[in-house]
């Protein structure tokens, strides 16, 4: 019996990295094509319809979607903490891809333990904030946060 990793027709990292790209391609262009809220392709966030909170995605294909149509302002009023992080994730899929693609590799990714806990932290504010009333004195600022 021959191993998968000399079987001609086993999935590679390279072979993985261009059928995500394909995917991801596909997707922006379905996406920007289809206006969120009018396509059963983009349903309404389930948290936010059982419970009337925000969870941290709620907005995240408005985002998207007005970023590909380059409405900057409107990506960041939709889902704020997604546009900050959007280059540092399409940075980390760059180099993954190049990494797959170049050498047929997966790059061993380790997050340090105090960069975790902070995403973890930033995401968890952000929600509380983003569901905050607006009514609070000094506070009616979180109202933006909100999708």
């Amino acid at each position: 019996m021959r191993s998968l990793e000399s079987h001609p027709s086993a999935v590679t990292p390279r072979l993985v990295a261009w059928g995500m790209a394909v995917l991801g391609i596909l997707g922006a262009g379905a996406l920007y094509l289809t206006p969120p809220g009018q396509s059963w392709l983009l349903p309404s966030c389930p948290i936010h319809a059982v419970t009337g909170m925000y969870c941290p995605g709620c907005g995240t294909a408005r985002a998207l979607h007005a970023l590909l149509h380059g409405r900057l302002a409107e990506a960041l009023d939709s889902n704020l903490l997604l546009v900050a992080l959007l280059p540092l994730l399409a940075g980390l899929a760059l180099l993954l891809f190049v990494d797959a693609v170049r050498d047929n590799r997966v790059r061993d990714l380790r997050l340090p333990s105090w960069a975790a806990f902070g995403l973890v932290a930033i995401v968890v504010v952000f929600t509380i904030l983003r569901n905050l009333p607006d009514s609070l004195p000094m506070l009616g600022w979180v109202s933006y946060l909100a999708p």
